[in-house]
């Protein structure tokens, strides 16, 4: 089986870009190989991205692969929508025909080109889509100002023309004034929305660590209401996305941030790291349930971390890395903050 993996990568703090990371894996059963690829995604000059390409997914249905992105530009900041930065972001789409997704082709323009009208937002990014029957939806992360984070709902006919709908789930702000909105749950930064079980689960990272929501997606409102919720992680965990694979389990992959001083990452030429797949299940009470898939229990044993290939190109690697990726600060765990989520 052979999957892909695209991480964000930075040779400075800005312009971000996709850098590519394929899975290689001679067993279905073993995703634990991983080789770089060149970059799959990146800014385009004078373009809608020209400043980044950041966070996205996968974009189900229709032909080849598709991928929902957010690009960013540099604005004046009456046009700004990441909060002090002069920045704008929308959602972008890129396609691509190519079995081995070496190639990507952008539209020609953003797809969802601006915020909900009226709306005081402190962010406009990390889109993820899932398709219902002839119906797609994509998700927002997003926050209103002084109020808290949210995912903005958006659905379309033709994954190309998007209508604006309303906030799939809300939550609110800690009170606390700081500069980056989603260090203080004022904005939520890459939401994940899937089914599991008969319940479905709502990720998102804010206030510098990652929470889970488990509850019930109203399809005839199209609002999710949580009925439980906790910490996903304690450490530098944060900003995870997640996959079905082959066996039709969820899995969830997730960034570990640098915790090294910026000096000892520039020296060592990389920063960050890809965490180990998870397993997501569902508890006896519902609660989110994780565990590392067993086919990594014979490598660790055997300590096989490392693996060539003379079919393919590029570097092997265990597990794939960004080089200097988007600073956040350090983590600050706080075990026993207080978050609300309400539909």
């Amino acid at each position: 089986m052979r999957a892909s993996l695209f991480p964000q990568r930075a040779s400075r703090l800005f312009p971000w870009g996709l850098r590519r990371t394929r899975l290689v894996a001679r067993q279905q059963s073993r995703p634990v190989h991983w080789r770089h690829l060149p970059k799959a995604l990146t800014p385009t000059e004078n373009s809608y991205d020209s400043f980044g390409t950041f966070t996205g997914s996968v974009l189900p249905g229709g032909e080849g692969a598709s991928i929902i992105y957010t690009g960013v530009t540099k604005v004046s900041k009456e046009r700004e929508t990441i909060r002090n930065e002069g920045l704008r972001e929308v959602q972008c789409i890129a396609t691509s025909m190519d079995p081995d997704l070496r190639t990507w082709r952008k539209l020609d323009k953003p797809v969802i080109e601006a915020p909900p009208a009226g709306a005081k937002i402190v962010g406009f990014r990390d889109p993820f889509s899932w398709k219902d029957e002839d119906t797609w939806y994509a998700g927002v992360g997003s926050g209103f100002e002084h109020q808290g984070g949210v995912v903005l709902l958006y659905r379309s006919k033709d994954a190309r023309n998007w209508e604006y709908l309303h906030p799939l789930a809300e939550g609110t702000w800690n009170g606390q004034l700081v500069s980056n909105p989603g260090g203080s749950g004022e904005m939520w930064e890459c939401p994940d929305f899937f089914p599991l079980g008969d319940k479905h689960v709502l990720i998102h990272s804010t206030a510098h660590n990652v929470y889970w929501d488990v509850g019930v997606f109203d399809k005839r409102e199209l609002r999710f209401h949580s009925e439980k919720t906790g910490l996903l992680d304690h450490g530098a965990y944060y900003a995870p996305r997640s996959m079905l694979d082959g066996k039709n389990r969820r899995i969830l992959w997730g960034w570990v941030q640098e915790t090294r001083p910026p000096e000892e990452s520039k020296a060592a030429g990389w920063a960050s790291a890809m965490s180990l797949p998870r397993v997501l299940t569902l508890g006896s009470g519902n609660e989110l349930q994780m565990e590392v898939p067993p086919e990594f229990a014979s490598p660790r044993h055997r300590g096989d971390a490392r693996t060539s290939d003379p079919g393919e190109t590029g570097q092997a690697v265990s597990q794939g890395h960004s080089s200097q990726p988007r600073g956040r600060g350090d983590l600050q765990v706080q075990a026993n903050r207080e978050r609300h989520v309400r539909a």
